[in-house]
């Protein structure tokens, strides 16, 4: 906000220019000469430094969060019984941030490229996925006319009961894990067991933001957007070499399941984001936005407290 306001300066004297840019500069971590006499040349020098300022801001030289020892990885593959906490683990309850949007938008793209870039900072993604629930043995016989995008489809109980856990700083929460070619849950040995409590976590999926339990939970929800065309073509290429299906199977399922659940019940939950990412993680920038606003959200969650940018608006 220091930035906005010396945007809003810039039309008074040069000596209070110089002044304006004197305290960006110093937040920006320099610490420059400049002469208070008022002068032409100066005064479009000055309006230059303070273009340069506010956009170099916007892609942060240092992390806002700080971590004395590196992170370890968070979500880790076990037996029955929770994983052991990592030092210094638990305590404060997790940020926790829900991710939605149409299939094969980009989503897992998105949270990945997002969970990378926080790094050194503890983070873990879930996918909704893993919350797809089991088949009776008659669904499982007509497998092919089972509708998985719609709201039906998930266990959105256990979904909250885990978000739940997570919210209240638990260690060991079990992440249930799905089999796409079986169609089933693999066995609760195969679970995903949260080694201690991150500091963020990541909540993914085409539904992420449709119960109004699960949006409790979370402290910023995202939109990811993308073109019709380029999720079918995505989900096409994803589906047979990841899923076991046929193309036949996946032109069928999209025309006669995930496209109209897409419009019935993925994009209404649209309106329920804080924030619209269009085209997914190819958007370098909002991307670069999006890391830049959950570190300082982090921050606030972590101590308490309410970043300065904030108390000046």
């Amino acid at each position: 906000m220091l930035l906005f306001l010396a945007a809003s300066e810039l039309s008074s004297s040069s000596v209070a220019r110089a002044a304006v840019v004197r305290r960006a500069l110093g937040a920006w971590g320099c610490r420059p000469r400049l002469p208070d006499s008022p002068n032409p040349v100066m005064t479009t020098l000055l309006r230059r430094l303070a273009a340069l300022v506010l956009w170099s801001t916007l892609r942060p030289a240092r992390p806002l969060v700080a971590r004395t020892a590196p992170a370890p990885p968070t979500p880790v593959r076990a037996g029955p019984g929770p994983a052991a906490a990592p030092p210094g683990g638990g305590g404060r309850p997790p940020l926790i941030i829900g991710v939605a949007g149409g299939t094969a938008s980009g989503k897992s793209a998105l949270t990945a490229r997002v969970v990378e870039q926080l790094a050194p900072v503890d983070s873990l993604s879930i996918t909704q996925d893993s919350f797809y629930r089991d088949l009776a043995p008659d669904e499982l016989a007509r497998v092919d006319e089972i509708n998985f995008d719609v709201p039906a489809a998930f266990d959105f109980d256990q979904c909250e009961r885990v978000l739940a856990a997570l919210r209240r700083g638990e260690a060991g929460v079990r992440v249930p894990d799905y089999d796409f070619v079986a169609n089933a849950r693999r066995p609760p040995c195969d679970d995903v067991v949260v080694a201690g409590v991150p500091k963020i976590v990541i909540f993914e999926g085409i539904l992420a933001l449709y119960d109004a339990r699960l949006r409790r939970h979370m402290d910023l929800k995202v939109f990811v957007d993308a073109d019709a065309d380029v999720r079918l073509a995505r989900r096409i290429k994803r589906d047979i070499a990841v899923r076991g299906r046929s193309l036949e199977s996946v032109i069928f399922q999209y025309e006669t399941f995930v496209k109209p659940a897409f419009d019935e019940f993925v994009l209404p939950t649209k309106r329920y984001a804080d924030v619209v990412v269009p085209r997914g993680a190819e958007n370098v920038v909002a991307i670069d936005l999006l890391v830049r606003g959950i570190r300082e959200r982090s921050l606030e969650h972590a101590t308490g407290t309410t970043p300065e940018y904030l108390l000046r608006r």
